[in-house]
């Protein structure tokens, strides 16, 4: 097949560029053609304020470049990873214009949610899921902390609403979990056209043992990622298993001054190479995903499987969602005061905490999360929607 992968790179690099990234190279390993429609929010930062709002509601500038590329690449998909909010929903109208299918990528819930997260004064919040004009987000300056900035974020998600933009437009979405469906068809997105295709993890990384004597975070150094939660509840343990924490961030300081205090058994080892991580997740007595957020997929909950490595993560929201409790992880009740320290209390207390769920951790990541796996399911998902485009 012939793709056109198109994807607006955030000022900051995330998880949303890596998943881009690499179907890119596992589709080109499987002898299709793809070609790459990089965009950059850069441009964001050199307009007035009432031009980069006009443009992120609707871009005349992106939508022609669109079309010039589907004009001299020829693609049988077009295949869209993130439109926000540089790119803007105009491109969706100018794919179906050209006569080439459209396939979204759900990455997070900005279509339902201005801050993409459901997620406001440290507790799940779904105030606009069913509300089209999203006042709620505007009261609160959901969106950066600005009215202003939200009032644009707001007007985009009403005015592609009542056009009927993610209905007509765009020809299939992949959700990468049942979660992330869910909340989109509670949203008003069209059932029909949804389907859930979660990530993999590239090429063929071999499980370890676990005999590190540590427990393992990997993530943005920052409240929506849990490690101001994490490090509270990190406290008073018993045996000698450490923390070993992987990332940077806001919370940096933080994470320095716990690891600064002996008894709490912490490294603080900063980002490290995707190489390093596995090691470090091979080696790892267990991983913890301890996000406070929804999060639309748990990439570090099947890198860990992929290491044969159990995780544990809060009962709510998508990493969660991945976890067979006492199987492939372990979860914890988000809403609980004082869980994810009980369930750390018990897990220390044993000699060799997650070794006997090793096996069950690299099963799941073998059935579910492998590339070729994915290679199925991400062709399957683009034959629908030849399939939707024709009828």
């Amino acid at each position: 097949m012939r793709i056109l992968s198109l994807h607006t790179r955030y000022l900051q690099a995330g998880g949303e560029d890596r998943v881009f990234e690499e179907e890119a190279e596992m589709l080109r390993e499987h002898d299709h053609t793809v070609e790459l429609l990089e965009l950059s929010n850069e441009p964001l930062t050199q307009v007035g304020a009432v031009r980069a709002a006009v443009a992120t509601v609707w871009n005349r500038q992106t939508a022609k470049a669109l079309r010039q590329r589907i004009a001299h690449f020829q693609p049988d998909i077009v295949h869209i990873h993130n439109d926000f909010p540089w790119a803007s929903p105009s491109i969706y109208s100018a794919a179906r214009r050209a006569g080439v299918p459209s396939v979204l990528t759900l990455h997070n819930f900005r279509n339902l949610c201005a801050n993409g997260l459901f997620f406001r004064d440290g507790k799940v919040c779904e105030s606009c899921l069913t509300d089209p004009l999203a006042k709620a987000s505007i009261r609160h300056a959901c969106y950066r902390n600005s009215r202003a900035a939200t009032l644009a974020v707001a007007a985009r998600r009403t005015l592609h609403a009542a056009k009927g933009t993610w209905r007509k437009d765009v020809t299939l979405y992949l959700a990468p979990t049942d979660l992330v469906r869910d909340r989109h068809i509670a949203g008003g997105f069209p059932a029909e056209r949804i389907i859930v295709k979660p990530h993999f993890v590239r090429g063929n990384p071999q499980p370890g043992t676990g005999t590190g004597n540590y427990a393992l975070f990997i993530g943005r150094l920052m409240p929506d990622k849990g490690l101001d939660r994490l490090l509270d509840a990190w406290r008073n343990l018993p045996g000698t298993l450490r923390l070993r924490i992987v990332g940077d961030g806001p919370l940096r300081d933080a994470a320095q001054a716990a690891a600064a205090d002996p008894a709490r058994r912490i490294d603080l080892l900063g980002p490290q190479p995707p190489t390093a991580i596995h090691g470090l997740l091979q080696d790892a007595a267990f991983a913890i995903v301890p996000s406070p957020v929804y999060e639309s997929f748990g990439r570090v909950v099947v890198e860990s499987f992929a290491a044969g490595t159990p995780v544990l993560a809060p009962n709510h929201g998508s990493p969660g969602a991945l976890i067979q409790n006492n199987t492939t992880g372990w979860t914890y009740r988000f809403d609980t005061p004082n869980a994810l320290h009980q369930q750390l209390q018990t897990l220390l207390a044993t000699p060799t905490p997650g070794a006997p769920l090793r096996p069950a951790a690299r099963q799941s990541f073998e059935k579910h999360f492998t590339q070729t796996a994915n290679h199925t399911q991400l062709i399957t998902a683009y034959k629908k929607a030849q399939t939707l485009f024709d009828s």
